[in-house]
């Protein structure tokens, strides 16, 4: 969902602009905000990010006050560049960008542009978790990028009981694919299952591993906006190896067979007096993105949805972070839940118990 108001020299639906024609090539980013009220005298940081490279190119930060703030940051933006504003106010006050809700952050998605833009954002609660942003110094060009071109093809896994939408084997058009760490470059599947992925991956990451994430959902009701158990959710999480080279490359992930995904469960307590913790914030870093997850009550918490595999999960408890491993094993019905057990939470923070 899109937030605040733009002014920039480009037309698009639901943005409000003001064209400033300019023949250089470099152009001004202004950025302000209100109604941050609940931040007053807090720091807030603020990154200029390239998207097509991740190059961070400008920092600053300043201190909230009256519930506003301003940046300006003249020249910084390219014609025909996309890019991010990705900020967060300090609200632990430990002088470094944590997770939300340990810390607020946001993301601004500031689409390809031609001209100078003038953005005004307001408070809202949609947290973009943007602290790799806010992890250098910043001003970096990385310029020079490995344009890998993923290519596949999605199939329903065999072994699956057939349901509504879900016949085995069967080849799925209208599939989602992304690559963790790309959460805004996707591609669907056709007709004939084929997908095509264009991702424009640093230099610093060639040669190294990444994950591609596979979903197809049925939506049995026919309401596509019903976040349900009555949706059908298939899915794979592929890791590939991004070539060496940083000329264009196509890498091909054959056929892919997706499979059942999984709701599944876990308890949070105290240890020394086994009371229920229900204060947690749940993460999964190395999806880079944010699943679908409840606080049940009593200390019960559900993740939607996870295909079968090994994971890492970050509990944010009152500001101290822990990492679970789990495993998450394959499903033969889209009914199926995955009971992981119960973590015990000292009073330190720390934790023991056992996911499996």
């Amino acid at each position: 969902m899109l937030r605040g108001l733009y002014s920039v020299t480009i037309c698009m639906a639901l943005l409000t602009f003001a064209c400033n024609p300019s023949t250089d090539t470099s152009y001004d980013l202004k950025f302000s905000a209100k109604d941050f009220t609940p931040h007053n005298d807090q720091v807030l940081e603020v990154a200029i990010v390239r998207k097509s490279t991740g190059a961070i190119l400008k920092k600053d930060k300043t201190v909230v006050r009256d519930g506003a703030f301003s940046f300006s940051f003249p020249g910084v933006l390219k014609a025909g560049e996309a890019y991010f504003v990705d900020y967060y106010a300090d609200f632990n006050e430990n002088g470094t960008c944590d997770a939300p809700q340990t810390d607020h952050t946001w993301r601004v998605r500031i689409p390809t542009v031609d001209g100078d833009v003038d953005f005004v954002d307001t408070h809202h609660m949609g947290f973009t978790d943007v602290c790799s942003s806010f992890t250098g110094e910043g001003g970096e060009e990385d310029t020079d990028t490995t344009t890998v071109t993923l290519v596949g093809t999605l199939a329903v896994d065999t072994s699956l009981a057939p349901t509504s939408g879900i016949s085995p084997g069967a080849l799925l058009s209208g599939s989602t694919v992304f690559i963790e760490g790309f959460p805004d470059v996707d591609a669907e599947s056709r007709s004939d299952g084929t997908f095509r992925l264009q991702i424009p991956v640093p230099t610093k990451q060639a040669g190294g591993t990444l994950h591609a994430v596979m979903w197809h959902t049925v939506h049995s009701d026919g309401n596509e906006f019903k976040w349900d158990a009555n949706i059908t959710r298939i899915g794979k999480r592929e890791a590939f190896a991004v070539p060496s080279s940083v000329s264009s490359q196509t890498v091909s992930l054959g056929k892919v067979f997706l499979s059942y995904t999984k709701r599944v469960f876990f308890t949070l307590r105290e240890e020394t007096t086994n009371d229920p913790v229900d204060l947690c914030w749940v993460q999964f870093p190395d999806y880079k993105f944010q699943l679908f997850f409840n606080n049940i009550g009593s200390g019960l918490y559900r993740v939607d949805y996870l295909p079968p595999g090994d994971y890492t999960m970050k509990l944010d408890c009152l500001g101290t972070e822990k990492l679970v491993p789990f495993t998450v094993s394959a499903s033969t019905s889209y009914t199926d839940t995955q009971d992981l057990g119960t973590v015990y939470i000292r009073g330190d923070g720390s934790t023991y118990g056992h996911l499996h």
